[in-house]
Formats: C-alpha cells, structure tokens, sequence
C-alpha cells in the first residue's frame, strides 16, 4: 500500500532538510551532556532516567547518570538504582555514601529506603554498615504510626540475621563417637524469599528418611529437629529399617541459600538436594556452602547461570560425582566437565517414614487437587494448595510434621490426586495413589526424566536413591572418614556418570521439519546503481535492512530515519539493501532522492520470513562477502565503516552482548525456546541436549539488531543450512537459532552499537537509537 500523501509530504521534508544538511547546514541531535552541574530539576530528571535505565539492565548508563547528583536526590527517589549499578560500577564510593547516611542523624529517609540500602550491603558481607543502616530502619520504623505491612514485616524479619556475618563460622566440634549431620532448611535472610512451599519439606521429609531408617541413630543437637527425626524414626515400616552399630547423631538447621551465616562444627555431613536456590537480596548466591560441611549431592537441580561461578564449578568437581534430579541438570553439569548421573527425585522414597498401610480409600473417595486452576477442578472436588505464607513463619520441624500429615491425608482420604506440583505428583506415587500430573508446561527443565514414567521406571529411581544412600549413610554413621566416604561415593556412581556421558555422545538430533532456504523473487536499484570509492574500487560497504510484512508508511518512515543518518555520517561508500517479503509495501519515490553516488540503495524481495532471511543471507547476495544489519527503526549517530573494519576473528557473524536484566545467559535464550514448545516434549528435551552438547554452559548472550556477517564464511560452512534446519525443527526465533549455531563462538560488536528500543532519547556516545 503506498504512503498517504500527507505523509509523504512529511517524508519529502526531512529528505530535503537531510540533503541541505549534506551541504552544511543544520545541526546533529544532541545527547544530554552527563558532566555538567546539576541543578535540581535536572537532578531529579536524570535521576528518573537512571532509574530507567538500571530497570533496562543498563546499569553502567544508570551510573553514569547518577554522576553528580546530589544524596537528598537520589536516596530518597532511586536509592535501589543506585546502590545497586554503583556497587557494580564503584563499589568503595557507594559504600562511603551509605556510610554518610548513616552516620548523620538529620538525614531523613522512608523506612522503605533504609531496607532498599540495607539488602545489598548484607548480601556483601559489610556487616558493620549493614548493622548501622538497619539501625536507622529499625528506629524510622519505630517512630511512625504507619508503615507499610512489607516493610515492618522485612524490618521484624532482618533482626534474627543482622548480627550474623558470612564467615562460615565453626561451632564445637562433635564428641568421639558422634556424626554432625545438617538439615538444610529454607530460611532466607531475605523474608520473601524464605520458601512457603509445603513441597520443599516434602523433599527434606524424604531425604531424612535415607538418615531415620538406621534404626541404631539417635539425635540430639538441635532440640526441635532432634526431636523430629525421633519422630520420623518411629514411622520407618519395620521392613526398611536398617540394624546397625548405635551411633549418635547430632543434628544442625544450616539454610540452605545462606549456610555461611551459620556456625556449623568441622566435618558436619549434609545431603544436597532440590532446586538452587535463591540470591541474597539479588546481589550473589550462598553457594558454595559454608567450609565446614561434607555434601553429599542427590537429587540436585540448577539451571541459573549466576549460580555457576567458577567457584560453584570447581566446588561441584570437588564433591561430585553429582546425582542430578532431572537430565536438564546433567546435561549442563557434563557440559561443564563436573561428573553428572540421573538420580531421578528424592521424593519418589518419601515412602519410607509412612507406615505400610492397612486400607486404602475405596472407589467413592473423592479426588484431590492440588494446585490445579479452578477451571479444571470439579464442582465437588477437593482443593489443596502447596503455598503459603505461614509456611515462612512455622518452625522448620513444624513443617515436616505438617508435611507428613498432608500426605497422610492425600493416601487415607482420596482414592487419586491430580496435580500440577512435581512435589505432589511424585510422592504421592510413593505412597501408591494414582495420579494425573498436568504442570503448566511439560517442557519445564525440572520434568525431564520424571513426567510420563511408569510404575517400572519410577521404581528403578526410588530402588537405585535408597540403595545408594543406604550405603553412603551406613558408612557415615559408623565413622569412616571424608576420603573413604567420598572414594565410595565415586566408586557407586562411576558407572552412572559413564552412562551419562554415554548417553551425552550418543544423540543423534532428529531435527525434522527445518525451513527451506528463501528465495529471491524480485527486487529493484533506487536511483545511483554503484557506489564507488576512488581509494577502494572494487569494494561497497553493504548495509542490509531487513523489511518484513509490516505496515508500509511506518517501514518507510523507519527506513527513511535510517537513510538520513546513514547519509549523514557515513564516511564511505555505502549500498543499502532493504532485503524481505515486506520490500514492496515500502514507497520507493519518498527514498529516492537520498540515493546518490555515496548512497546506493536497492531492494531485494524474498519469499521468506525474516528469520530465514537473516540466516540464508549469504545464499540470497552472492555477490557480497561482507554485510552489516541494520534495524529499519534505528536512527544512526555515527560512521557505520568501522562496523566493516570489525576483525571477526574467523567467526561467521560478530553480535552486541547483551546487558539487559534478565536477557544475560545465552542458555537461557535457548531455554526460552524450549519452554515455548509446551506439550512437544520430544523437541524440547533435545533442544536442550543439542544447546548443552554442543556449549559449555552459560556463555554471553547477544542481541541481534545489529549485525555484522561474513557472508563469505557462512557460505563456505554452510551455516544456512544448519541453522535453517535448527531454526525450523525447533521454531526458533532469529535470536534464538543464532544462540544455538554458535553460542560463545561470535566477534564482538562495539557496545555503542547495541540498541535498545525502550531508550527514549540518544545516549551520549551511542552510535544507534531508536526513532519515534
């Protein structure tokens, strides 16, 4: 559809204002200069940018921001901004400020503010300025009428952890005789991250089933959980019981997400297990775990990318072989030279510390559910949640009673469960119910291994869990040593880890249903045919623009925006292609007159999508070694030549890292794709295997609205039809099927180059924005 006339005529305008500015005329956008003085409303305002740029996970352009804006500014309207991008960026200054603050009483602040300084500062272990901040919370909180409900609650929660410091302290050591066994809870200094998941005790309920079957144990320690595990002890079924030499076993709660901040005694044995785990307060991870204890890793889980520090990486080849709760998991740890095997769940043994039972629910027992959505829950049906807040203020050892009891209900009352939690689904099979598990997304990482299993399969986890810990357990409580306890250990699961790694070379990806290379079904040159350069004959920067079906003014007015810049900062020769299904919408009178013997421009019209166009491109121009892409939405603030001049370093395409919050792990591009695929559990399990055989886990992801390609390469690899046949068996996205193709295996494009649309106005130094 061609442009309407009155936005042509507005078109037409900028062209010739762009045109008499080739001549000298006019003058560049300018940036917000960020060195001058503040005045106050100006404080205030690049304050809020700050605050927009941190939440954009520009946090190094929130710094800069922040430069020279005063502390009545910025505590008490972006204290989270900028405490945060300023203990990235300037660690020691932001501390001194946060130290000012506290020291000086005339100095005001909202409760909220103190808790937003005070997290971070704890999470660092800067003990002294944490206790001195909460100090001013505590006394803002105190002397008002009215606080908000979250605050006072973060404020009553923080006393029990402010004088504790993450030294990994040692307690006493145990008597001769004795074994010091930790607990790990789920207390969080962070109260909202504290769990208030029944299933995380159904997890422990089941692992202290593997340490309360030796019948010889008795505990003491920790009064409360002692007590508990007695407890437990007494439910063991006669006929899982395991005789053996008295011992007894003194027991510590150690959180699991913050064990440093715990005095535990030296040799203190564990069992790691469950999902890990949460920051504290978004700034690091407690692991590894606090130097005092042995862990034994069964049933474990990670996927996030923070988590696996160098550090955490060599602490898992420490400790492993590492039983992994799902395969996801031993992908990514084999990826990353840690020894791995498939464990299956711990709750599959929950079975343990129940009772045999003598009568189950007949036929007319009802069903069930347990966090299932309303609408697919039956008029008379029986509802039960797993979360809940009080979960967070009962003792830990409340809490496995609770857990025990909720389980006893769901086999004595209901004849089958249905359930979205794998904490229901699975223990509920140990105890013998049927169940029916609908999650709300059967590609979830955590399921791989455990959804869709029969009676035969689920057995072999439980049989394989409970041999193994019943003899890791059996030589623990009779006292042998770390190193023998560990050289078991690796001899038990040595040939798990080679079927792990077997299993790993073995795939063979499927990878049906590819895309079919695009092809070129039109096109046209948009005035000068050639740009040529006196000094470089035979070589045309080559810009390409990829146009889809959008609608056809505002691509003309995006790629007019594009033009202008490109016309008024290019230093070189340039041709413009504009390449895509979407070419013909675009109204090539109103681009016209930007064309010229420095500005070449032509269309390319394909028969594909965008995503096939980017990555076939070198089969689409043949006769171009080397392109730069562009957005049609960008607005260009800087010579694009050295964009061409980028040492690739052999790779076939060079890519802006990503620095947004929450866009950083290139896995985690490709997890989203596999999330995407839902009930297509085939795809997306081996989606993940692909991602992990082929990249070690995590590496930088990377944006893709800028690009520089070396067509020539991805001609020569046949990088088409790999990624092609990746991007289509999978229904990958550009971003997504580029991220799988190469992972870390990418130059590198300048950051001034990175885009991001959600920036209103041009950085200062950014070679790119975004137009209107």
């Amino acid at each position: 559809m061609p442009t309407t006339p009155r936005r042509a005529s507005r078109l037409t305008h900028r062209v010739r204002a762009v045109l008499g500015r080739r001549a000298g005329r006019g003058r560049p956008t300018q940036a917000i200069p960020l060195s001058t003085p503040k005045a106050a409303p100006e404080a205030r305002h690049l304050a809020t940018e700050a605050v927009e740029a941190y939440e954009a996970g520009l946090s190094g352009l929130a710094w800069e921001r922040f430069d020279g804006v005063p502390p009545q500014v910025w505590a008490r309207r972006a204290m989270t901004a900028y405490v945060r991008s300023g203990l990235v960026h300037d660690r020691e200054r932001v501390l001194a400020d946060l130290r000012a603050l506290a020291d000086d009483p005339g100095f005001e602040l909202k409760p909220r503010a103190w808790y937003e300084a005070l997290g971070p500062v704890y999470a660092l272990g800067e003990s002294d300025l944490a206790r001195a901040l909460f100090r001013r919370l505590d006394a803002e909180v105190s002397s008002r009428d009215v606080v908000g409900e979250r605050t006072r609650e973060a404020r009553d929660w923080m006393r029990d952890w402010i004088e504790s410091a993450p030294t990994s302290a040692s307690a006493p050591a145990v008597g001769t005789g004795a074994v010091s066994f930790a607990v790990l809870t789920y207390a969080h200094p962070g109260r909202r991250r504290a769990s208030a998941n029944i299933g995380d005790h159904v997890q422990s309920l089941a692992s202290l089933g593997h340490l309360v079957r030796h019948s010889g144990a008795t505990f003491g320690g920790d009064k409360e959980l002692a007590e508990a595990l007695t407890e437990l002890q007494e439910r063991v079924p006669e006929r899982l019981r395991v005789d053996g030499t008295a011992v007894q076993v003194k027991v510590i709660a150690a959180p699991r997400d913050a064990s440093a901040y715990a005095e535990i005694p030296p040799g203190t044995w564990t069992l790691a297990f469950g999902w890990y785990m949460h920051a504290l307060f978004d700034v690091r991870y407690g692991f590894p775990f606090h130097r005092n204890l042995l862990p034994l890793f069964v049933s474990f889980h990670c996927n996030k990318r923070d988590l696996m520090t160098p550090e955490a990486v060599d602490y898992l080849r420490q400790y492993g072989p590492i039983g992994c709760r799902d395969w996801t998991t031993v992908d990514l740890l084999l990826s990353m030279g840690v020894p791995a095997f498939f464990s299956g769940c711990l709750t599959t043994t929950v079975s343990a510390v129940f009772p045999d039972q003598d009568k189950r629910p007949g036929r007319r027992a009802p069903v069930a559910y347990v966090d299932v959505p309303a609408e697919d829950v039956p008029r008379n049906g029986t509802v039960y949640k797993h979360s809940r807040d009080t979960i967070r203020t009962t003792s830990f050892a409340d809490n496995l009673r609770d857990a025990a009891t909720l389980l006893d209900t769901y086999r004595s009352t209901h004849r089958s469960l249905v359930t979205s939690r794998l904490h229901a689904y699975l223990p509920a099979r140990s105890l013998g119910l049927e169940v029916d598990f609908v999650p709300k997304n059967l590609s979830d990482p955590r399921f791989e291994g455990l959804a869709g299993i029969d009676d035969q399969e689920f057995d072999a986890i439980r049989t394989q869990i409970t041999d193994l810990l019943e003899q890791m357990t059996t030589a623990i409580l009779t006292g042998a040593g770390e190193s023998d306890v560990y050289a078991l250990w690796r001899t038990l699961t040595a040939d798990r880890v080679r079927e792990a790694e077997a299993r790993r070379a073995a795939l063979v990806p499927t990878a049906d249903g590819g895309f079919a290379t695009p092809s070129v079904v039109g096109g046209t040159v948009v005035g000068a045919e050639t740009a040529h350069d006196e000094d470089r004959p035979s070589a045309v920067d080559e810009i390409v623009v990829p146009v889809g079906a959008d609608d056809a003014a505002t691509t003309t007015s995006q790629v007019c925006d594009l033009l202008i810049g490109l016309a008024e900062h290019a230093q070189r020769p340039l041709r413009v292609t504009l390449l895509g299904a979407g070419v013909s919408g675009v109204d090539l009178e109103t681009l016209r007159p930007l064309a010229s013997p420095s500005l070449a421009i032509r269309t390319v019209e394909t028969d594909g999508a965008t995503v096939h166009d980017v990555l076939a491109l070198g089969e689409l121009l043949p006769d171009v070694d080397r392109a730069v892409l562009l957005p049609p939405g960008a607005v260009v603030h800087r010579d694009p030549g050295g964009l061409f001049d980028l040492d690739l370093g052999g790779h076939a395409f060079a890519a802006p890292t990503a620095v947004r919050r929450g866009r950083t792990s290139g896995f985690g591009v490709i997890e989203a794709a596999a999330l995407r695929l839902m009930s297509d559990t085939r795809r997306s399990t081996e989606l993940r295997r692909v991602a992990y055989g082929a990249h070690t886990f995590d590496f930088d992801a990377f944006e893709v609205d800028v690009l520089v390609l070396d067509l020539a390469t991805m001609r020569t690899t046949g990088f088409a039809a790999t990624t092609l046949e990746r991007a289509g068996a999978y229904r990958l996205e550009l971003r997504e099927a580029l991220h799988l193709q190469a992972g870390p295996d990418r130059g590198v494009v300048p950051a001034e180059w990175a885009v991001d649309s959600r920036l209103l106005r041009p950085v200062e130094g950014a070679a790119l924005s975004y137009g209107r």
